[in-house]
């Protein structure tokens, strides 16, 4: 019996692609949105918040779009 196609999320590569594409676009909008005078305090507490909130993102995406 031949195994089923796998879905193009489960290719790890594709994956790593898309995450890689994502990380350019937020940190190009925190660059182009942060204003320069905040604290680099707040400016990292942002970005782990950000990179949180974009990684339960595509655990989310991933579980919903792969079913096992």
């Amino acid at each position: 019996m031949p195994d089923p196609p796998i879905h193009p999320l489960e290719n790890p590569i594709v994956w790593l692609g898309i995450q890689l594409v994502e990380l350019v676009v937020v940190i190009t909008l925190f660059k182009w949105l942060v204003p320069a005078g905040w604290s680099a305090g707040a400016r990292v507490i942002l970005v782990i918040v950000i990179v949180g909130l974009v990684t339960w993102g595509n655990y989310v995406v991933r579980r919903r779009f792969i079913p096992r």
